[in-house]
């Protein structure tokens, strides 16, 4: 067989399965939504038994035997309403709700729209009855070229959809991770303690207070316009000195990591001390208003309330490092 092509020139044509081997190479076989808030599904403007897959982009892998390297593309422009079968007393049931290629060009036994130029060939599609632990249009077992966009788990006896029922499951393909200039996919910042040691203190109002540790310890960070998600790692090693009890975190904006306890119990009569390896970790969700924004990030550190001879110091041996790493994941806004 010869070598299938892209346009040519002077006429040439090319298939359908070279425009679908495009989205396959550019999404390196990826299937999923384009953009975080794309085919989002929602209950009804008044709940009952159906629900809204809303506008978006998805691509979906063609799974039809001797289809390789093959990805339909598909574009919702308005909302689309779909049926759910209500439950009757035997109990819960899941549903996955799916996008589902239905090309009767590709081999498979699906009826061909009534106008093959204008299709539809892309559908809104209720699997009924699922594993409540289903993910994927593969834990199915289902041969079918689809992509899960969520899971409803409906109680007995209901008729009414409502959105705690329903669990989202889209993948966002291909997210993006940079423009280049200052938006950066991963974006690190290290900052040295000062020549002349800082402390904070046990029995001090300021002490059991959060603040920027060492007070060099503060960045301004331009958050990615697509980024909706931030993990943060942070390090520093400051001087411990008598029975160290306390707190770190990390702030980014108005938002905050989860505060790491930090309990060295290092004590030689009211003397001495030692540094001490310190870690705050934890994975943000980002606002859409902070989204584009430059804000400010520290490291922080308080003693605790309870301790009676605490002090943290940052000396000239300390060094604090922090690193973000953005991310595009599927949210509602």
């Amino acid at each position: 067989m010869p070598w299938d092509h892209y346009f040519i020139g002077n006429g040439a044509q090319h298939s359908a399965e070279i425009m679908r081997l495009l989205p396959y190479m550019m999404l390196g076989a990826q299937e999923g939504v384009l953009s975080h808030t794309d085919c989002l599904v929602t209950e009804l403007d008044t709940p009952g038994a159906a629900v809204y897959v809303n506008p978006g982009v998805v691509s979906i892998q063609n799974r039809v035997p001797g289809y390789n390297y093959d990805t339909y593309l598909g574009r919702l422009t308005s909302r689309d309403q779909v049926t759910i079968t209500p439950t009757d007393s035997s109990g819960p049931r899941s549903d996955l709700i799916v996008v589902r290629s239905e090309d009767p060009l590709s081999g498979t036994s699906w009826s061909p729209p009534s106008d093959p130029r204008t299709g539809p060939y892309l559908y809104s599609r209720v699997i009924e009855g699922v594993d409540p632990t289903t993910t994927s249009y593969q834990d199915t077992g289902g041969g079918d070229s689809a992509v899960a966009l969520a899971r409803v788990d409906i109680p007995a006896s209901t008729a009414t959809i409502t959105q705690d029922m329903i669990v989202d499951l889209r993948q966002v393909v291909n997210p993006v991770t940079g423009f280049g200039g200052k938006y950066e996919k991963n974006w690190t910042g290290t900052v040295a303690g000062p020549a002349q040691a800082e402390s904070i203190r046990a029995q001090t109002a300021e002490g059991v207070v959060f603040q920027a540790f060492p007070s060099t310890a503060v960045w301004s960070v331009p958050i990615p316009p697509w980024a909706t998600e931030v993990t943060v790692l942070a390090m520093a090693n400051p001087y411990m000195v008598n029975s160290a009890w306390g707190f770190a975190r990390v702030t980014l904006g108005s938002l905050a990591t989860s505060s790491t306890w930090v309990d060295d119990n290092y004590y030689e009569g009211g003397q001495g001390g030692q540094r001490t390896q310190v870690m705050a970790a934890d994975t943000l969700q980002i606002p859409a208003s902070m989204r584009g924004q430059t804000v400010q990030a520290q490291f922080q550190m308080r003693v605790s309330e309870q301790s009676q001879v605490s002090e943290f110091r940052a000396d000239a041996g300390t060094r604090v490092h922090i690193q973000l790493d953005f991310k595009q994941t599927p949210t509602a806004s």
